[in-house]
């Protein structure tokens, strides 16, 4: 404090720690002690001019995964600069116990849910997952993604085969569409299978065939083509297709984008339609979700791609669907 005191001119960037739900499960005990420190610390701080609190330990996307800690209380250098990244942009502020957000009641919320009933997730580790998408899988590859996810808290060795910008609407041969990116994939990349586990393919478009006015008979047939490929080649593999997420973007994906006047939601029952044509799984996102007007900001990054929570809820949200549609296995 006095150190802050005697540099009044510079500007000062606490973050507080942020142990892992790992930790605080086997050491329930202290988080009254941890607590109480962060508030006798915060509440002197907060007030000065010149200094800015940011208090990550809340954050569930972040320490409910374990590939985001080297150790139970140290996060790997992936993990760090990330909390860095977000620290700079002004996100992950500190909230005294007097808001409405209190950043340690969203604390002691989230860890005493984590103690009293521990999140449980099948252990896939006997298995691959594919991910075909847009940039929602695509635009992210590490431990925050959706794919990431789903491999930190399952065990299952992820690939992830999105690609930003495409869609499942097939144009040319060699274009960034679904069935284009199943035909690279057969083709050049099946070595990262590795053929001694099974093998599942989640696949997650049609924001981009919404936005770019294709028509929702032209996505189902993309969609098709592109499980028909992978069902060909991998007659014994389990696919689910996951609709895409709730967005406020094109007035919440309401506005007309071509001449049939098609909104977001139609593109949502295609894929239904088309899972249930291809006898393969499927997830409604926005069902799953529950994301709407009133509280996508809280989970979207922008108008259309879900932020490190928004990812988070995605992920679990997939797992879910697996544990309930296509695996039956002891969690751990």
């Amino acid at each position: 404090m006095a150190y802050v005191d005697s540099y009044s001119g510079v500007e000062f960037t606490i973050v507080f720690s942020c142990p892992s739900l790992e930790y605080w499960q086997a050491h329930s005990s202290d988080t009254e002690t941890y607590e109480n420190l962060v508030q006798v610390l915060a509440a002197p701080l907060s007030v000065r001019e010149n200094v800015s609190l940011f208090f990550p330990g809340g954050e569930e996307w972040l320490i409910s995964n374990p590939d985001a800690y080297d150790t139970p209380l140290e996060l790997n250098a992936v993990a760090a600069r990330s909390v860095m990244l977000l620290v700079l942009s002004g996100t992950l502020q500190y909230h005294g116990i007097d808001a409405d957000n209190s950043s340690l009641t969203q604390f002691d919320t989230l860890v005493q849910a984590a103690i009293n009933a521990p999140a449980s997730y099948s252990d896939l580790s006997d298995y691959d997952i594919v991910f075909f998408g847009d940039s929602v899988f695509g635009n992210y590859q590490d431990f925050a993604s959706i794919p990431g996810i789903i491999g930190a808290l399952t065990k299952a060795s992820v690939h992830n085969r999105a690609i930003g910008g495409s869609s499942a609407t097939q144009l040319t041969p060699d274009d960034k569409s679904f069935p284009s990116a199943v035909q690279r994939f057969l083709s050049e990349d099946t070595a990262e299978i590795s053929g001694e586990k099974k093998l599942c393919f989640v696949i997650n478009y049609g924001l981009n065939d919404y936005f770019t006015g294709y028509t929702v008979e032209q996505y189902r047939d993309g969609l098709q083509a592109g499980v028909q490929s992978l069902q060909d080649a991998y007659p014994d593999a389990e696919i689910l297709i996951a609709s895409s997420n709730f967005i406020t973007a094109f007035a919440n994906g309401t506005a007309f984008n071509n001449d049939l006047n098609e909104i977001l939601n139609d593109y949502v029952t295609g894929a239904e339609e088309t899972a249930a044509a291809m006898n393969v799984f499927f997830l409604n996102t926005n069902e799953a979700l529950q994301w709407n007007p009133q509280n996508a900001a809280c989970y979207l990054v922008d108008a259309v791609h879900p932020n490190e929570e928004g990812r988070f809820l995605f992920g679990t949200a997939i797992i879910k669907a697996l544990d309930e549609d296509i695996f039956s296995y002891p969690v751990h």
